[in-house]
């Protein structure tokens, strides 16, 4: 499309270096590395002969597994989950009544911690205190 302008040196490396990925580890068959892509062409006129001959080979290869029909359709399985995978961890329950802090358990029910309060309660103080401030100042 014109948008980066490489030399001849440069492009042939990059054509070698594609051309021995797809010959080292078969090729991906999708988006611009399909069999059929034009590319191809312009990557196997910076090779030499041989090494454009067993890049070709390996398009051969994806070509007639992608024209292929698979031999089973493909299925897509609900995942089922029981409601024993549901339940709340008993263990963190047990250990927290265990301990008589009740506080913990019903934390942990909430997804809270106390820390949060804590926090949430500073926040909402230091947010006060600034709008007090900010009301003296405009008096």
């Amino acid at each position: 499309k014109g948008f980066w302008q490489a030399d001849e040196q440069t492009t042939a490396q990059l054509a070698q270096q594609f051309a021995s990925n797809i010959i080292e580890h078969g090729n991906p068959g999708s988006g611009h590395t399909h069999a059929n892509h034009p590319m191809y062409e312009l990557v196997k006129a910076q090779l030499s002969a041989e090494r454009a001959a067993e890049l070709e080979a390996v398009l051969a290869r994806s070509r007639t597994v992608t024209e292929q029909p698979a031999a089973q359709p493909s299925t897509i399985r609900e995942v089922q989950v029981t409601a024993s995978e549901l339940a709340p961890d008993r263990h963190a329950e047990e250990s927290s009544a265990a301990k008589g802090d009740g506080e913990r358990a019903e934390s942990a029910r909430s997804g809270m911690s106390p820390t949060w309060y804590w926090l949430l309660a500073i926040v909402a103080v230091i947010f006060g205190v600034g709008i007090r401030r900010g009301l003296r100042a405009n008096a």
